[in-house]
């Protein structure tokens, strides 16, 4: 079902930040899917990711997944994008989450899926794709989206393209300001895995 005409189910998050319809996504597998899910999760966010990459659609890896790439253990592994909102982008971002056979996670069995005019404004799209969850956010933090982004972010190699992944610093520093109790948590890791970067490029 196409939602092109209706605003887009609001994101479902606890007062201490932490994603709702991912929580109840996966108690609504069995066991062995969730264990079959997370045995399958990194071909599944890489796949997700290259398809975004051959479409030429212009986004940053952010949240938790950045920091895994950016070498950063024990934390949720969530996919989330900030994508540009220029019409032209939107348009080949659209086609590839079609491909994706993508829906939003609040009452998948009502297969909702996102629309151009979702994907327009700043807020965030929770949605579950053939591969996995992947959150595509219009904007992050106070309100940055992928212009005010773009400059704290560095270029890496995921094996058949080049993706944007926002740095570290600037990760820590939208945790610290927006500071609620998901993002208080995973700051000690952040913090850790900066200053071990840090120490090891000065050698």
């Amino acid at each position: 079902m196409n939602l092109a005409d209706q605003p887009a189910p609001a994101p479902e998050y606890s007062e201490d930040g932490i994603d709702l319809s991912l929580i109840r996504w996966m108690l609504s597998l069995t066991p062995a899917q969730r264990l079959a899910y997370v045995e399958g999760y990194m071909v599944g966010a890489a796949s997700i990711l290259r398809a975004l990459t051959d479409a030429r659609v212009n986004f940053v890896v952010v949240e938790d997944y950045a920091a895994l790439l950016h070498g950063c253990t024990g934390l949720m592994l969530g996919l989330g994008v900030v994508h540009s909102r220029i019409d032209d982008n939107i348009a080949r971002l659209l086609a590839v989450l079609e491909s994706l056979d993508a829906v939003f996670r609040i009452q998948p069995e009502r297969r909702l899926r996102p629309a151009a005019s979702h994907l327009a404004g700043p807020g965030h799209l929770n949605l579950i794709t053939r591969f996995g969850p992947l959150d595509v956010l219009g904007a992050i933090g106070r309100n940055l989206g992928y212009e005010d982004l773009l400059p704290h972010t560095v270029e890496m190699d995921i094996g058949g393209g080049q993706i944007r992944v926002l740095d570290l610093e600037t990760l820590i520093a939208i945790k610290e300001e927006l500071g609620t109790e998901k993002d208080r948590a995973v700051l000690p890791i952040l913090r850790r895995t900066l200053a071990e970067k840090q120490h090891h490029s000065s050698h």
